[in-house]
């Protein structure tokens, strides 16, 4: 039969391997026969099998319990990858998320960024507008000053200019072609 005392107190502790099982599977009758006097076997056969020692359905019986327990065991080993399998796949669907959302939040960091710069450059051409028309009307300003200011130097000149004409014509009386005073 190939199985030894150590697996045996591991099937009564309920504990097993699938090599341990499929040993029991493979066990034909003359092993039984053989295995019958050996303690551990009796009490692995009455307590975990559940049939009597020496009957001659304990081979069949064995070999039932151990591809049931066996079948039992590999469902639950696929039920524990398909279970590790959702949860890679779902950790992976959060790690994809969460990039997403890095993404958009790095995005929409970048667009907010993309137009502040955008408003303080319209910020920074109207304030260029804005102190070139200053300039603009400063100098505009200016020229009027000093056109008003031509004009009136000009205006001042010619008033002067008429003044002394006639403060010289006034200071000097004529009686016809006679001078009669000088101041």
């Amino acid at each position: 039969m190939g199985i030894t005392n150590h697996e045996l107190k591991y099937l009564l502790n309920g504990s097993f391997t699938e090599t341990t099982l499929d040993k029991l599977i493979l066990m034909s009758d003359q092993d039984c026969k053989n295995w019958n006097g050996n303690p551990l076997f009796r009490q692995f056969t009455t307590n975990v099998v559940g049939t009597s020692v020496g009957h001659w359905k304990a081979p069949k019986r064995i070999r039932e319990w151990a591809t049931s327990v066996l079948m039992e065991h590999l469902e639950d080993q696929d039920i524990e990858r398909d279970a590790a399998a959702k949860r890679v796949a779902a950790a992976k669907a959060d790690e994809e998320a969460a990039a997403a959302r890095k993404a958009a939040a790095e995005k929409k960091k970048a667009d907010k960024l993309a137009i502040e710069m955008e408003a303080s450059a319209v910020r920074d051409d109207a304030r260029r507008a804005a102190k070139a028309a200053a300039a603009k009307e400063a100098a505009a300003d200016k020229a009027a000053l000093q056109a008003f200011a031509r004009a009136a130097n000009e205006a001042l000149a010619r008033e002067c200019a008429r003044k002394s004409t006639n403060s010289v014509a006034s200071d000097i009386y004529f009686e016809g072609d006679n001078l009669i005073a000088f101041d």
